[in-house]
This record gives structure tokens, sequence and C-alpha cells, in this order.
């Protein structure tokens, strides 16, 4: 279970003109953590666009925004054109709890930063 500091969150929006240098340094601290992407608002209805897929990164250009996840089993890319804001939570403890990512339209790309349990230690019995 975790602490109860760990449940507050931090909202924190990017301001365009740092998109570049956030994305370079979000794709640094995450390393491969596991993610879980849904798109939200679309007309045809929310969708889950995968589940605890090892992240890969970010890239950003002036005409859209592409998530790249991976496994053993291949890669995937989401691409999201016409951002127009970006948001990154935190918890208590600093760690990225998700990013959304706005676009025209009112829709959104959330990427969820997933918490896999420790797994407790198993020794030997002497």
């Amino acid at each position: 279970m975790r602490p109860i500091f760990e449940s507050m969150l931090h909202t924190l929006e990017i301001p365009r003109d740092r998109w570049m240098s956030f994305l370079r340094s979000f794709n640094r601290l995450l390393g491969e953590r596991p993610i879980r992407i849904e798109v939200v608002g679309r007309p045809m209805g929310d969708q889950e666009m995968g589940n605890l897929l090892p992240f890969r990164g970010i890239d950003y250009d002036s005409a859209s925004i592409t998530v790249h996840v991976g496994s053993e089993r291949g890669e995937l890319s989401h691409r999201i054109l016409g951002a127009t804001r970006l948001y990154v939570v935190q918890n208590g403890s600093g760690e990225f709890e998700w990013l959304a990512i706005e676009e025209a339209g009112d829709v959104r790309t959330l990427i969820h930063f997933e918490h896999l349990p420790e797994l407790e230690a198993s020794y030997p019995e002497p």
C-alpha cells in the first residue's frame, strides 16, 4: 500500500515553447516504464490503445506528437495531430502518474504510468 502523501497529485501545464525540451527530458526519465494509453472524447467513443506496454519514447514536431511503445511482440506508435495543450501529473513523491495531450475537438490522449507491485523476495529456508 502506498503512503497517503503519494496520493496527492500535482498538475503542471507545459508551455508550448518548452514541449521539445520537456519531452526530451521526459523520455530519459521514464526509461521503459509500463504505460497504458487511453484516448477520450472521440465521436466513436473512448478507446484504450495499449495496456502495460513498455514506454519507448515520445517524438514531437510542429505537426504531431507520437508516442512509441513496444515489447518483444513488436512496436506500436500512436500519433496525435494538432496537439493544443500538454499536462503532466505527479504524485506527492514526484513520480509521474500520467501525461495528458489535448487536441482539437476536446479529444485527449492520456498516458498512464503504471505502478507495478514489487515482488517480495523469496529466500530458501535454512
